[in-house]
């Protein structure tokens, strides 16, 4: 994952086992923060969320990473459950996509979000979302998205939201691979192999579709792999990977073009 926040740029690498930073105007580097166990083996660090003057860390050593942002130093560790993934802060509290995905081989997925509370930095809560969960996004009104990626056999991924009680639903007809909100709309990619992958716009004030088809202009996104938004401008950037050759990313303006 990479992260600007202030004037800095963090930059997590999963299997090296570390976290980079950067001075964000200059790109050169400041400090490489340790991501290791004791036993000097790497955490695998995952995904990174800021937020007063902290950046946190997910890795897969069931952990989260708190690192101050002044001294860039670690100063705080909380376990949460299996191979978590995607992390995101809202309503005081962080929310941490726990997959299991280091167990697939067994197909014994976790099925949690983790809720941290930001003051004292422990596990106040676990809410049961699905098989596989993936990535977390809120939108302004303090509801979670969440995406589960099933066992890639029988269970299908899903796409559910956590209100600010921890209630949990499912939005159905809505195929995600990967996701992002901004400004309180849901850019889904889905990408089924051999197909052209699609983008979905889904406003999560209304919690509905209002555009099948983001893409207005025929161009074809072959093997979608990641999907991120501007705030600012409204474009919406989708990378593309088969796994063996180059990808390619693609910059579409605010109308889809």
């Amino acid at each position: 994952d990479i992260l600007k926040y202030g004037s800095k740029i963090y930059v997590v690498v999963n299997v090296s086992g570390s976290v980079e930073v950067l001075d964000a105007k200059t790109g050169r580097s400041i400090e490489s923060i340790d991501m290791k166990t004791s036993a000097g083996v790497s955490k695998q660090p995952r995904y990174a969320a800021a937020y007063g003057g902290k950046v946190y860390v997910t890795s897969f050593d069931d952990t989260v990473t708190r690192i101050d942002t002044v001294t860039l130093a670690i100063d705080g560790s909380v376990k949460v459950g299996r191979d978590p993934e995607g992390i995101c802060i809202k309503n005081n509290k962080i929310y941490v996509a726990n997959s299991g995905g280091l167990d697939y081989a067994t197909g014994n997925y976790d099925t949690t979000v983790s809720i941290i509370n930001l003051q004292n930095f422990t596990v106040e809560k676990t809410v049961e979302v699905g098989t596989n969960p993936y990535q977390v996004f809120a939108d302004s009104e303090g509801d979670v998205y969440v995406t589960t990626r099933g066992n890639y056999a029988d269970i299908a991924p899903a796409f559910k939201k956590i209100d600010t009680n921890y209630k949990v639903t499912t939005i159905n007809n809505v195929q995600v691979s990967e996701f992002t909100i901004v400004n309180d709309k849901a850019y889904i990619l889905y990408n089924e192999w051999g197909n052209p992958s699609t983008i979905k716009v889904f406003e999560c004030n209304t919690e509905k579709v209002t555009a099948e088809n983001f893409v207005t202009d025929g161009t074809s996104i072959p093997n979608g792999y990641k999907i991120s938004a501007d705030a600012y401008s409204g474009e919406v950037y989708v990378t593309t990977s088969d796994y063996s050759n180059f990808g390619n990313v693609f910059c579409f303006d605010k109308d889809g073009k």
